[in-house]
């Protein structure tokens, strides 16, 4: 019975993965739950992928799918998406940027009755190019949707199963 997926669309980033992964175990081994960690690369260009292969040969509880072209952010947590089999599922970035820590909020937020909960940040730090292509993500989801200019999205997310089996 797992708790929690955790799905992190990893895009060269080898040199953070494994402190990435051992700040996961700690948070869920100091909350007691259960967990796995689907990580999907997406054609990365560095080492990520043979990082990825030898955390799974450690921990049991790793899933590593390896896309053979660039998908993009989105379509590789579809893909991790297809994997999972927690109660709920977090997504998160591969470069710490979202701090595992984090998560035990985003799960006190959720018990309050919500179906996803979305943390947002104090201080982004992605290159220009990244943050302008987020903007124009935000002003299209709001304008599409018609939600509320307060209300905020990130890729540091938790989800109900029922939601994402609907996402699917």
């Amino acid at each position: 019975h797992i708790e929690y997926s955790v799905v992190i669309p990893v895009y060269n980033s080898a040199e953070c993965l494994q402190e990435l992964y051992d700040r996961l175990q700690s948070v869920f081994k100091q909350m007691n739950k259960t967990f796995e960690v689907i990580f999907v690369n997406d054609c990365s260009r560095d080492n990520s992928l043979n990082i990825l292969q030898e955390i799974h040969i450690q921990y049991n509880n790793i899933i590593v799918v390896d896309l053979y072209t660039n998908f993009g952010q989105q379509n590789t947590l579809m893909c991790g998406f297809q994997y999972c089999q927690g109660q709920y599922i977090i997504t998160m970035d591969d470069d710490l940027q979202n701090p595992p820590e984090e998560i035990q909020k985003l799960i006190e937020k959720l018990n309050e009755g919500y179906d996803a909960v979305f943390g947002t940040y104090s201080d982004k730090k992605d290159k220009f190019y990244k943050n302008w292509g987020s903007v124009w993500f935000r002003k299209l989801n709001h304008k599409i949707f018609k939600i509320s200019k307060n209300l905020k999205f990130s890729s540091f997310r938790i989800i109900k199963r029922q939601i994402i089996d609907e996402i699917k």
